[in-house]
């Protein structure tokens, strides 16, 4: 089993939609990654809860979509970049959310975002959070 691979499931789903979609490898580095906006960007989180047992572990898993927006035209409200994103966001949320991406995961559910959007005076970004959970076995060969 591949833990992460919803990663490419989403970027091919978003792809689909026509935006240039890419894996980051965390929002900090998607900052540094804005030449290519408007874009999107897709990120592993970390784990949003465990609930293990000896022989099992369920892990909750949080997905980020990164909307970034070129926010140039009216830099201090952010508005066109705004308007721009949140058309974006229209399109990404319902082909995501309650969205099947792999056997042996749940369907894809939109959670708060752990991490805050904003804009500056050259881009807007806006993660949206997705949460899946998938349920590991131990090995039950590794007897104590």
């Amino acid at each position: 089993m591949n833990f992460l691979a919803v990663e490419d499931k989403i970027i091919k789903r978003l792809s689909g939609l026509g935006y240039r979609v890419y894996p980051v490898r965390d929002v900090k580095f998607a900052k540094t990654q804005e030449q290519f906006a408007p874009c999107v960007f897709v990120t592993y989180h970390g784990e949003g809860g465990i609930e293990s047992t000896a022989q099992t572990a369920t892990v909750k898993q949080i997905w980020l979509v990164i909307v970034v927006m070129p926010n140039e035209r009216n830099p201090r409200s952010g508005s066109q970049a705004r308007k721009k994103g949140g058309e974006m966001m229209g399109d990404i949320i319902p082909k995501i959310h309650g969205w099947l991406p792999e056997p042996g995961f749940t369907a894809l559910k939109m959670s708060p975002s752990p991490v805050q959007h904003g804009w500056d005076d050259k881009y807007l970004y806006h993660p949206l959070a997705f949460t899946t959970t998938t349920r590991l076995k131990g090995d039950m060969l590794c007897q104590p």
